[in-house]
């Protein structure tokens, strides 16, 4: 099993190369620049963890695009995000206010996105929260 992954941020892949570099290649830089690396093409899983909700419509679009080319046939994309669940009172909306991420979407809006580029797509709401506030939408695609 070959492991790649990749984020834009140079320190994050450092501390990856560190302390997992025996197990995997690790690549500065994101979908854009890395769109053309040939190494990526035939990927069995793409895992995006808590990263579409910082992304705007354009960009996770660009994000899905991505995610098809590299993948092989029968390939799966699976996505953890936060997300706007019907069960979101003024106090817990209120806290995910505060999250970086300008992003967050309900559940819908994550999948109308997703379905533009993927056929196949299966969303879960898990209403355990990822952390004090969020709820957790798994996402998962296959080629």
């Amino acid at each position: 099993m070959n492991y790649i992954g990749f984020d834009s941020n140079k320190e994050y892949i450092d501390i990856a190369r560190d302390k997992y570099g025996h197990r995997g290649l690790f690549l500065v830089g994101d979908t854009k620049q890395l769109d053309n690396d040939a190494r990526l093409l035939n990927t069995d899983i793409v895992i995006c963890s808590t990263i579409l909700h910082h992304l705007n419509d354009e960009e996770v679009l660009h994000v899905m695009k991505f995610a098809h080319k590299i993948l092989k046939d029968g390939g799966r994309l699976v996505c953890c995000e936060p997300c706007w669940a019907p069960d979101h009172g003024f106090i817990r909306k209120s806290l995910m206010s505060y999250d970086r991420g300008q992003y967050i979407r309900t559940e819908q809006g994550y999948r109308e996105l997703v379905a533009q580029v993927f056929a196949n797509v299966k969303c879960t709401l898990d209403l355990k929260p990822i952390r004090l506030s969020a709820r957790c939408l798994n996402i998962e695609c296959t080629k």
